[in-house]
């Protein structure tokens, strides 16, 4: 009798874990089917090959996030906390942050169009809304990917360390100062 297969769910939860736990070494074919108790040909024939078992994940973790897009009085603040809110659900998973590639961005997508959407109810001009939330999502996928490989990689000097901190903290600031420039433009039209 052949063996149940196990829920694509379950495989990518404990993908997931070997993820956070070992690094993105433990994230291969052979070491996961080991991990399950089941063979290579049946993992792959359940979620394909290395890459699509690596965007399944991503695609998985960032559908599952809860990004929640809270409306303030100020657009300001709105456009700050959503900022704060991706860059917490980016550096939560570190090791699946640094696998992420250009082909993921459709998993962040929504979040950006609820940001886009309160742009323009507070009157931001649509295609000054939309060259904000592009410059707002590099900003903050950059930084946290910046922030992300500078944790991880146990060769950095204490300096390069320091100057990861150091751009963290100015993460913030440029985040204001796009915010700023927006609302300035807003008010000149």
């Amino acid at each position: 009798m052949a063996k149940a297969l196990i829920p694509a769910d379950d495989i990518l939860r404990r993908a997931l874990e070997l993820l956070d736990q070992q690094g993105s070494s433990a994230l291969n074919i052979r070491r996961l089917s080991a991990d399950l108790g089941i063979s290579p040909r049946t993992l792959y024939k359940q979620v394909g090959n290395q890459e699509d078992l690596t965007r399944a994940l991503v695609n998985r973790h960032f559908m599952e996030l809860e990004l929640t897009f809270t409306e303030c009085p100020r657009w300001a603040d709105t456009a700050r906390n959503w900022c704060i809110e991706l860059y917490s659900a980016l550096t939560a998973h570190p090791h699946l942050t640094d696998l992420m590639t250009i082909d993921d961005r459709a998993v962040v997508t929504q979040y950006v169009m609820a940001l886009l959407t309160s742009a323009t109810k507070a009157g931001i001009p649509e295609p000054l809304a939309i060259r904000c939330c592009r410059g707002l999502t590099n900003i903050t996928v950059n930084q946290a990917i910046v922030q992300v490989r500078s944790l991880a990689d146990s060769r950095l000097s204490a300096e390069a360390i320091h100057q990861a901190a150091k751009l963290e903290s100015s993460f913030f600031d440029v985040v204001d100062w796009v915010i700023s420039s927006v609302e300035r433009e807003t008010a000149l039209t």
